[in-house]
Parts: structure tokens; C-alpha cells; sequence
């Protein structure tokens, strides 16, 4: 087997993936070279484009994925993403059992990944997040109005929490606390 390295790029949009894809770039290489590496880690979005596939929830696409990382002689894969991406990545380092060594790059704005303190993609989204409640405050406050602002994270309220804060929110709703929208009114 080859020291082939595979790079690949899990879950929705965060910024900071090109340069992680051009970090990872070895000097040598013929599919992605340091010319290259060097021209993308700039650029936004991803330049491996992203999937929100995980072969690993079905064993025989697992089994099919593995087979064609061994046939392309990937030795060593670096996967980029989210929960999902981790888990796909655990369960492709098991089966391998070190014949792939597998390296994650924790990837989402949400920043709900166990073991991380802060993902790439997370500080941004809060920029983003903070930003636009500014601008909705300031409307709200010269026609007096009430405004409501949902920002993503999913299961997370880590970017509405931070960003709530930052923009001077007079309640910040979060997944991970129930809440009653009649007292929140009140």
C-alpha cells in the first residue's frame, strides 16, 4: 500500500476548511499539489466540495467505501466535519484497524463536538450572528418593535448564547433548556 493521503470534507459550510485542506497537503503529491494548496486557502466554501453523506450508517457502504480507499491506496485519510463526519470517521478507523489511519478535523459552526473547546467555523458564525442583531436592534429600537432573531446550532444554543449576549438580547432561548413561549412573552 501507498502513503497515499486522502482529504475529505463532511457536513454544511464552515469557514476555515480550504485551510485546512492546504495544510494538509503534502510538498508531493499528483491529484493536489502545494501550488494548488497554496492558491484555495483563501478561497471560501470548500474546495473538495462537502457531502452530508455518512457511508457508515449502512454496513455495506461502509464495507464499499473502505474497499475503495484500500484500491486507491489511501493510507492515511483526514476527514473534516461535524458529529456525523467523526462518526463516520470512528467507525472507518475500527474496520481498517490501523491499515487507514484516521485523523479529524472537528468542523462546525454549531461547536458541539465532545473533546473540543471551540471548532473552526464556531467564532465566525457568532461574528456573523452578533452582527446581524446589532442591525435588528437598532431597527427594533427607532420603531419600537420586538424582534426575534434564530440563529443556527441545532441541538446547540452556543451561538445563540454568545451572540445573544453580544447583542444585548433580552432573552436568549437555547435547545438544550425548555422553555414556555407565554412566559417568555410576559
Amino acid at each position: 500500500m501507498s502513503d497515499t493521503l486522502a482529504i475529505l470534507v463532511g457536513g454544511g459550510p464552515a469557514p476555515g476548511i480550504n485551510g485546512v485542506i492546504a495544510s494538509g497537503t503534502p510538498v508531493k503529491t499528483t491529484a493536489l499539489g502545494i501550488d494548488d494548496a497554496a492558491l484555495i486557502q483563501s478561497s471560501g466554501g470548500s474546495f473538495l466540495r462537502t457531502s452530508r453523506t455518512n457511508p457508515a450508517k449502512d454496513p455495506a457502504t461502509l464495507d464499499r467505501t473502505i474497499r475503495s480507499l484500500e484500491t486507491l491506496g489511501v493510507r492515511y485519510l483526514i476527514c473534516i466535519g461535524g458529529d456525523d463526519t467523526t462518526f463516520g470517521a470512528a467507525r472507518i478507523a475500527e474496520q481498517t484497524k490501523g491499515r487507514i489511519g484516521v485523523a479529524t478535523v472537528p468542523k462546525t459552526i454549531d461547536n458541539d463536538l465532545a473533546g473540543t473547546e471551540v471548532t473552526f467555523g464556531f467564532n465566525t458564525a457568532v461574528q456573523t450572528a452578533t452582527e446581524a442583531i446589532d442591525r435588528l436592534g437598532t431597527t427594533a429600537e427607532s420603531h419600537h418593535l420586538v424582534m426575534v432573531c434564530e440563529v443556527m446550532g441545532r441541538n446547540a444554543g452556543w451561538i445563540a448564547t454568545e451572540a445573544g449576549i453580544a447583542g444585548g438580547a433580552a432573552e436568549i432561548l437555547v435547545p438544550e433548556v425548555r422553555f414556555n413561549l407565554d412566559d417568555v412573552c410576559a
